[in-house]
């Protein structure tokens, strides 16, 4: 059951104090606008700068940042309606997605993992005009 009809909104738990209300809202709206950001501008450097990110590490990492936006959009839903089934289902999966990335991301660091960071080698030696200063 995704909505909870017997459960009052967060609203009524801040006892819809406008002031309070609203800087829950503009805050949470802008933390998710910012985590919505973060991918389309990875995405646009990725490609301005030729990166060869692994896919997965790449979708993981994606995934992870929208799925955080999500809990703020959330937040602001359950502000209104009671969504407690929901919003507990979009933070489980920001949980097991960022147990994923987190996972991979030490396969990748430990070596086990037979990733290879062509940007890694290409930024390997400084350039001349950094080692003259």
């Amino acid at each position: 059951m995704m909505i909870s009809m017997w459960m009052h909104p967060h609203g009524w738990c801040l006892m819809w104090d406008g002031p309070l209300v609203g800087v829950h809202v503009v805050a949470d709206a802008l933390i998710a606008l910012a985590y919505f950001m973060i991918p389309s501008i990875l995405i646009s450097m990725r490609k301005l700068f030729q990166w060869e990110v692994p896919r997965t590490l790449f979708l993981l990492f994606g995934a992870f940042i929208i799925c955080c936006g999500m809990t703020h959009v959330m937040d602001i839903i359950v502000l209104w309606y009671p969504f407690y089934w929901m919003q507990a289902a979009v933070k489980g999966l920001t949980a097991a997605i960022s147990l994923a990335t987190g996972g991979y991301l030490l396969d990748v660091i430990s070596g086990r993992n037979s990733v290879r960071w062509a940007f890694d080698q290409r930024y390997t030696e400084i350039p001349p005009e950094v080692k003259k200063s």
